[in-house]
């Protein structure tokens, strides 16, 4: 997996700087979602830590960056998916997966290119 780089944001004047500039970091632990003090601040991105819907326990195979910093998860469950095809193409990799372990829930920041793309809106009724 290639490493991701962190980006930068302005945090309304509290920072690790002067500017207020600070370096966004993905988390080291799961528990980090839940009471996040990374910054100084204290935040919250979870209520709780949630159990893996296909296990019924906590025990995600959290997915590493290049510097051991969590991007995602993936359950630990060896069940077969009930549904194979027919994903849309955003979610083509999810086809055909031997087991519900293979389905990978990963953080993939927003590029420049991407974020210039203009959104493309349903029609109504659809």
């Amino acid at each position: 997996m290639e490493p991701l780089t962190p980006l930068l944001s302005n945090n309304g004047g509290v920072g690790a700087n002067a500017l207020g500039l600070v370096l966004h970091q993905y988390p080291r632990t799961l528990a980090d979602l839940v009471e996040d003090r990374r910054d100084g601040l204290v935040r919250h991105h979870l209520r709780r830590l949630y159990p893996d819907p296909m296990t019924g326990q906590a025990d995600w195979n959290v997915q590493l960056a290049a510097d051991g910093a969590i991007v995602g998860v993936a359950s630990r469950s060896q069940g077969r998916p009930v549904k194979q095809v027919g994903f849309k193409a955003s979610d083509a990799f999810f086809e055909n997966a031997e087991c519900y372990c293979d389905w990978r829930f990963v953080f993939l920041p927003v590029t420049a290119l991407q974020a210039t793309r203009p959104l493309v809106r349903p029609e109504p009724g659809r």
